[in-house]
């Protein structure tokens, strides 16, 4: 009877131990397909077999023109066909048809894949129109740290109110602008006599 009890121990670990690694090959094999098949649909670039203008632009769209090698303040970014602005990063790449906000206080810096810099300042809207990162002289929206090679490229400005700094007189700064408040109210101070 003690033998029997011992083959029946011996069998049962036997089979929870098989069904172990059964359970873990599996397991393993599941994890390595769906890595084999998810690198090779990326590797397989799908394209599109009509023959438009938008498709043949789309490879400068993608290619990246410039990198924000700088950056202070609160400034955002919207990408070409995107309808939600996200906020700007530092070493973010920039396409063509990207649009730029930049905050009140901030200062952007983006270097062109040739070396040169671009510095933003300020209260600013714009959107990169041409596969060549410049600024346009008749735009002169941000200095330019460039060589004096220009090329037919253009940043844009867009839309928007640019918050320009108050001027004060020696009026002003005697007087606010803002309408004086009279305290009317009396002072109610009690005090305790005696104890």
């Amino acid at each position: 009877m003690n033998s029997k009890k011992v083959l029946v121990i011996t069998l049962s670990s036997v089979l929870v131990v098989i069904a172990l690694i059964l359970t873990t090959l599996l397991i393993v094999t599941g994890m390595l397909n769906k890595y084999y098949y998810s690198n090779v649909l990326k590797s397989i670039s799908f394209k599109h077999t009509s023959h438009s203008d938008l498709d043949k632009g789309s490879k400068a769209e993608i290619g990246h023109l410039g990198k924000v090698t700088f950056l202070v303040g609160n400034s955002k970014v919207k990408r070409l066909r995107r309808s939600k602005w996200k906020k700007l990063t530092f070493g973010q790449h920039l396409s063509r048809g990207d649009s730029l906000r930049i905050g009140k206080d901030s200062k952007v810096e983006i270097t062109v894949k040739n070396g040169e810099i671009i510095t933003v300042k300020g209260f600013k809207k714009i959107r990169i129109d041409s596969s060549t990162l410049l600024m346009s002289r008749k735009d002169s929206v941000e200095e330019i740290n460039t060589g004096n090679k220009r090329e037919g490229g253009k940043i844009s400005r867009l839309t928007g109110k640019e918050e320009k700094d108050r001027e004060t007189s020696p009026v002003s700064a005697i007087r606010s602008n803002e309408p004086k408040k009279e305290n009317d109210k009396k002072t109610n101070l009690k005090t305790r006599i005696g104890g």
